[in-house]
């Protein structure tokens, strides 16, 4: 799934839901999710530049938040089912 966002939705996505929430003043946003079983929040702020994110959620929770004024910011995030805490280790 490939879109670009901008907004606030949400997507029911396989056994999981993913918060989308996206303000871009000056830029684009690409965010693929695949999400097999958990939740995935993402919070993104752009006033100048572009937004990378993919994620990929096997079982779990994933919570990003980005602030970018002037900039380019690239994430890659795999989660495979570890947690410590209520929190979720990102490898």
């Amino acid at each position: 799934m490939r879109f670009v966002q901008s907004g606030s939705d949400q997507w029911n996505m396989g056994m999981g839901n993913v918060w989308i929430e996206n303000t871009v003043a000056c830029g684009n946003v690409w965010i693929e999710n695949t999400v097999e079983c958990g939740n995935v929040w993402i919070e993104n702020t752009v006033e100048c530049g572009n937004v990378w994110i993919e994620n990929t959620v096997e079982c779990g929770n994933v919570w990003i938040e980005n602030t970018v004024e002037c900039g380019n910011v690239w994430i890659e995030n795999t989660v495979e089912c570890v947690k410590l805490n209520n929190l979720v280790v990102v490898r």
